[in-house]
Order: structure tokens, then C-alpha cells, then sequence
């Protein structure tokens, strides 16, 4: 009967008939010992008294009947409990399994090697991460069902509910860390979709920070598992870390000199001392990994950057012609401490390959402002006078037009820029100024980079109306607009004087003005392109609309692109630069970035929304079974009985 499960009726049964025959076994009429005595006498008024006594006065050991009673209901209590399966006695209570959602922080900074220390030296915060977690593991409960996921930029489940320890430590053994950043909000929405519906749910995230989120303090079934500098909840904000990091790589060309260019670093300092670094300036037309710009360093600067803050380096001169660009800090040489997060040291930038444009150069004959054209190389300039110019005349081929004191306006659907002198029809020459200086009113705007009319000499100029949505790029001192930005289905150009009055022919100033008007008339006013931020979705222009792109991640094998309309979409957490290409030849690159928010330097988690390390309680000790003790007492008891058999006998 091991095992099997006895009905009430059937223990209510053999209880009865236990304790029957034990009362059967009392009832029982004594047989007393014949003892001699030398004098029968003495006892003659006791047997007397004996032969007298009816059956209801044989209960003179009651108690050591109730005692023999109590010590076989214990006995069957134990065998039933332990082997009989008996119901309503050996079923433990009904508890509702726990469900636990593990996140495991995988993102960029987790890299970072500052984690808790341990026999084989430093370590990096992931490796602490992932011991927290199997430790969680470890203290998970009977029957609690867990689920991992690694949460950076992406958000993986790595092993589904499961009570089985070794898959969950095997998930978590796995983890590695990526380039991209943490989005605790997301992994929070996926951990909610992932216990909804099961009973004693709560989320567990193994993290060393990241930006706490508005709903975090108000959901009780969060909890929060800090590593890395954040574990001790006494450790102020500001005592630094040992790390340097590029934040930022720029170049632009100069202006009036495509060829050459700037390139603008810049650096963060964690530490909480001023420190002088190297920045390594590295070059190539073809690289695409930190590794591969490594071999093709151009140049070392030394900057100086301050205590927990940034500084910026400024290299001039710098041959464009290759196109992709990587910077790389590092301490001195000479430093007593090494670079905790190395992740974060590289920085990179791609300039785009810029296309050639055709320009329509409509003019009386003004040779200076032909020159400052043809002094760019990437424009293709097409001249024709202005009596063959008709503005509802098509146009193919051309991306800018410039009309030089001619009264028609611009074709339709091209950008383009009218220097025009003489007023528009129905304004009175009235409307003309005796020149005074010119100023610039917007130096950040793309066609005043590099741009000055300071000394320049103007005739006259004509004062513009400006519109809702105009920009004023340049006026007179006293406040009247002579050069207007427009943009509305096309951009254009407004500039109120004739080239022929005044001397800015003569001038380096024109060239570098015409350069930067045509290109952003045409949309190619900046040089550099826009970085692909790891870990987040991006859309990427492509030169054409074709299905057979391929996509070239950073040391990884071309894969057919994702493509949704003209754009080429995706996300990535490989930190470097990315390409795209076509059989055809064509060819779109982009460098990376890191999230804004993504810094292994020290945090402040608020204490409102941020709650200290909560793990599991570890399991309770193993108690011992109900029959056991029942079988204890029962042993007792029967001690009990024996005294007192033991003390009748001998009284």
C-alpha cells in the first residue's frame, strides 16, 4: 500500500479497531500470581474484598489505558501519514508556484572593468552581474518558474519559464555584453507583457544603473540588483572613475577648399583629477573596425582635459580624400592607473561622398561671379545670358540656379539664388539704400560658415520684406534685411545688391559664399554624416530604390539589407562603421555612436524611484516530517507508560 491513498472511512475503521482491543485487553479479568506466604491470614480481608468487585470497578488504571490508547493513535498516525497516503493528513497545503522575470543588463557599459572583486583580480561588471544572477537562481524556491532575458539596445529572451536551475544557468552563462545601450523603460514593458497573468509575479533586473524611469517607484513587483560602483549605496556621487571616452567625432571641410578640412574631437574625463591624454587621429578609405583603423594612425595630439568634464581637440589641415575618420584617447604613457571602460575610447565619422551639381548661371556678363563658381571643382557650371533664360522652361540635369540681376524669378521646383539689385516691378527706386556696412545677423547658418563682409564696399542695396519662416542671414547695421534664406517646397536665396557695385569680386569671402549657397540650395551643406546610435532603430537614405542592397556590419559578412520604401532601416550594436553597397557600385556608409545616457561613470540613482539590491529570501530549512514527530511522541508516551508500569511493580 505504499504510497496509496486510504479514505477517511477506511482510517476511522482501523482506528476503532486498534483502540477496541486495547479497552478488550483492560476489560480482560486479571490472573493474578500465586504467592506463598508464611501467614495466610493477612491476606484472607483483601481477597475478600477482590471477589466483590463488579466489572465497572476493573478501570483503576485508567490512565495507563488512555496513555496505551494515545500511543496507537499516534503510531497509526505515523504509519498513515508516511506510507499509507492517508487524506486530509499527508497532502501539504496548495501554494501557488512564484514567477520570476530575470534582466540581465547587457549593455555597453557593463564592459566597464571596475566590477566587485574576487580571487583572480578585477572583473568586469557583466561577470558581477551574472554571478548576482545565478545567485538568484540558486535561492529560487521549490517550483518557482523563472525567465531570462538580456536587455541592451535589443531585448533577448534567452530561456522561457522554467523551474530547471541548469537551463536557467546555462541562459545566463551565456550572456555577453554588446556596444549598445540600456532601455530600462523597454525591458520593464517586456518583462510586464512576459508575467502578466501569472500569479506571485515580480521582476528582478541585474543592472549597474540607467536612467531610472517615471512608472519604476510606483510598481511593487520591481526589484533591483545594482553592480559596479552603484552596489554600495554609501558611495557619493562625484568620487570619479578611471576612464577616458571620445563623446564626439566632427569634420568639415574648410571653406572654399573641399580638400581640406577640420576635424573636432571630443573628450570625457571621469576621473576626479585634470589628466593630459593622447588622442590618437587615424585615417582610411576602407576601414571599418577600431582594429583596422588602428594600423593607419595619422596623427597624436596631447590634450588636457578637466576633472569629471570634457575638453575639445581641434586638428586643421586635414586631407578629406579618404573620407572615414577615427579618433582614439588614451592616458599617458606614464599613468599609474589604466582605462576601466576601453569600450568607449574610439569615435568615428564618414563625409559623405558629395556629388558633383550642376549649376545654371544666368548673367550679363559677370565674370567674377562665373569665377567663384568655377573655383569649386564639384560644380558644373552652365552659362547662358539673360535674354535665353525662361523661368516655365525646363531644366534638366540642373540642381542650382543663379540668376545675376535678372527680373524673372526662379523655375519652378528648382532652388535657387537671385542677386537682384533693382526693384521688383511696382516699387519705387525710393526703395534703394546708400550702402552701409553689412553685417552678418546668422554666423551658425550654413551659407555664412566662414563668410564676413566686414570692410566690404557696397554701393547701394536693396532692403528685403521678410515673410513668416525667413531667415536673415545678413542686413545693414541699422536693421533693414539684405539677404533672406528661404525654405519651402525648394530653398532659395535672396540677396539684395549687384556684385558689379561693390568689391567682394576681389574678395576670398565670394567663392566661399557661392560654395556654401550652392550646397545648401542643393542639400549638400553638410559634409559630415549622421551617426547610427547603437542599439536604436535607423533609417538611412539610399541613392536608389532597389531590393538587392547589401548590408556590411563592422567585421561581420554582407547580408541583404532591410529596405522600406527609399530607406534602408535596421538597428546594430557593433560599434564602428557600416555599409551599405550595391552590385552596381553604389555605396552608403555611416559611423556609430554611443547612446547619450550609455556612461560607466558614477550615477546618482534617486531614491524616490530606485530602490536598494532586493534578492530572493533564500529558501527555509527542510523541516522534518509531521509522522516523525508524531512517532517521537508516541515513543515518549510509551517511556511514560513504562515508568509507571515499571513503578506499580516495584511499589
Amino acid at each position: 500500500m505504499m504510497g496509496a491513498t486510504m479514505p477517511w472511512q477506511q482510517w476511522a475503521t482501523l482506528g476503532g479497531i486498534v483502540l477496541g482491543a486495547i479497552a478488550l485487553l483492560y476489560l480482560l479479568r486479571p490472573r493474578r500470581r500465586q504467592v506463598q506466604v508464611p501467614f495466610g491470614g493477612l491476606w484472607q480481608e483483601v481477597l475478600a474484598k477482590a471477589d466483590a468487585r463488579s466489572l465497572g470497578q476493573r478501570w483503576r488504571r485508567l490512565l495507563s489505558w488512555l496513555l496505551m490508547s494515545l500511543i496507537a493513535s499516534l503510531l497509526l498516525s505515523a504509519i498513515g501519514l508516511d506510507h499509507l497516503g492517508l487524506q486530509g493528513c499527508s497532502e501539504p497545503p496548495k501554494v501557488t508556484p512564484r514567477h520570476t522575470a530575470v534582466i540581465v543588463d547587457a549593455s555597453a557599459s557593463m564592459k566597464t572593468q571596475d566590477g566587485a572583486a574576487h580571487i583572480g583580480g578585477q572583473r568586469s561588471r557583466l561577470s558581477e552581474a551574472k554571478e548576482r544572477a545565478l545567485a538568484v537562481i540558486a535561492a529560487a524556491r521549490p517550483g518557482e518558474q523563472m525567465l531570462i532575458m538580456r536587455a541592451s539596445g535589443r531585448l533577448t529572451t534567452l530561456c522561457g519559464w522554467t523551474t530547471d536551475k541548469t537551463i536557467l544557468r546555462k541562459a545566463v552563462s551565456a550572456i555577453e555584453a554588446t556596444d549598445g545601450g540600456f532601455d530600462l523603460q523597454r525591458a520593464l514593458h517586456a518583462a510586464s507583457d512576459a508575467v502578466m497573468g501569472r500569479a506571485h509575479a515580480q521582476t528582478l533586473v541585474v543592472t549597474d544603473g540607467g536612467p531610472p524611469t517615471r512608472d519604476v517607484s510606483s510598481r511593487a513587483d520591481v526589484s533591483f540588483v545594482m553592480v559596479g560602483p552603484l552596489r554600495d549605496s554609501e558611495r557619493k556621487h562625484g568620487t570619479g572613475i578611471d576612464n577616458l571616452a571620445v563623446e564626439r567625432v566632427s569634420v568639415r571641410a574648410q571653406p572654399g577648399d573641399a580638400a581640406r578640412g577640420v576635424l573636432m574631437v571630443k573628450v570625457r574625463n571621469d576621473r576626479a583629477g585634470p589628466v593630459t591624454c593622447r588622442v590618437e587621429i587615424a585615417a582610411d578609405s576602407d576601414a571599418k573596425t577600431a582594429a583596422e583603423f588602428q594600423q593607419k594612425v595619422r596623427a597624436v595630439r596631447t590634450l588636457v582635459v578637466p576633472a569629471a568634464g570634457h575638453a575639445w581637440l581641434r586638428v586643421s589641415d586635414l586631407d578629406l580624400s579618404v573620407g572615414r575618420f577615427a579618433a582614439r584617447v588614451r592616458p599617458p604613457e606614464d599613468a599609474a592607473w589604466r582605462d576601466v571602460a576601453s569600450w568607449d575610447d574610439w569615435g568615428f565619422s564618414v563625409l559623405s561622398e558629395r556629388k558633383r551639381l550642376a549649376v545654371l548661371l544666368v548673367t550679363k556678363g559677370n565674370l567674377f561671379l562665373e569665377a567663384a563658381l568655377i573655383a569649386n571643382d564639384r560644380f558644373v557650371v552652365k552659362r547662358i545670358a539673360a535674354d535665353a533664360y525662361d523661368p516655365k522652361a525646363k531644366w534638366p540635369g540642373i540642381d542650382v540656379v543663379v540668376l545675376d540681376q535678372v527680373p524673372d524669378g526662379l523655375p519652378i521646383g528648382l532652388p535657387g539664388l537671385r542677386l537682384q539689385l533693382a526693384p521688383p516691378p511696382g516699387a519705387t527706386a525710393g526703395s534703394l539704400h546708400e550702402a552701409g556696412d553689412l553685417v552678418v545677423r546668422d554666423h551658425g547658418h550654413p551659407v555664412m560658415r566662414g563668410v564676413t563682409f566686414h570692410d566690404a564696399n557696397l554701393d547701394k542695396v536693396r532692403p528685403l520684406p521678410t515673410l513668416a519662416g525667413d531667415v536673415v542671414l545678413a542686413g545693414e547695421r541699422k536693421g533693414a534685411a539684405v539677404l533672406i534664406a528661404r525654405e519651402d517646397e525648394v530653398r532659395s536665396l535672396e540677396f539684395g545688391i549687384d556684385l558689379m557695385e561693390t568689391d567682394l569680386g576681389a574678395r576670398y569671402a565670394l567663392p566661399v559664399f557661392m560654395g556654401n549657397a550652392v550646397d545648401w540650395l542643393a542639400g549638400e551643406e553638410d559634409g559630415l554624416l549622421s551617426a547610427l546610435v547603437m542599439g536604436r532603430p535607423f533609417s538611412v537614405q539610399a541613392p536608389a530604390r532597389s531590393a538587392d542592397w547589401r548590408w556590411s556590419a563592422p567585421g561581420a559578412k554582407p547580408v541583404p539589407a532591410r529596405m522600406s520604401d527609399s530607406h534602408l532601416v535596421g538597428t546594430t550594436e557593433v560599434q564602428g562603421i557600416h555599409q551599405w553597397h550595391r552590385p552596381q557600385g553604389q555605396h552608403v556608409a555611416r559611423p556609430t555612436r554611443l547612446p547619450k545616457t550609455e556612461k560607466p561613470g558614477l550615477g546618482r540613482a534617486p531614491k524616490a524611484r530606485w530602490r536598494q539590491p532586493i534578492l530572493p529570501k533564500s529558501p527555509e530549512k527542510t523541516r522534518l516530517p509531521i509522522w516523525i514527530w508524531l512517532l517521537l511522541g508516541g515513543l515518549g508516551l510509551l517511556l511514560v507508560e513504562w515508568l509507571l508500569y515499571h513503578r506499580r511493580r516495584t511499589v
